[in-house]
């Protein structure tokens, strides 16, 4: 019973480490995609590639979360960029 119970413990631990693995694998890939936000600036045809400095809200990507009825005080960009904004509903 015992013997059962190790094996039982270590066929877990060992199905855990897979699964693990599987999303490690997917983190890698998906950190060196071309769509990922922190990637989008980088790219070689994009003019912040050579932007050196890590300007936040431009180089590194913010996440603004909100509710029906909020507000979002009108401002202007740093540098005086461009904007762009995608309403999620649901």
């Amino acid at each position: 019973r015992e013997k059962e119970k190790e094996r039982e413990k270590e066929r877990r631990e060992a199905e855990r480490a897979k699964e693990v693995e599987r999303q490690l694998g997917l983190a890698r890939k998906y950190a060196t995609v071309g769509w990922n936000l922190g990637n989008l600036c980088r790219l070689d045809r994009c003019v912040l590639a050579h932007c050196n400095d890590n300007v936040s809200g431009m180089v590194v990507p913010w996440l603004y979360v909100g509710m029906l009825f909020a507000s979002f005080c009108w401002h202007v960009e740093d540098h005086f960029a461009h904007s762009i904004n995608y309403m999620h509903w649901g």
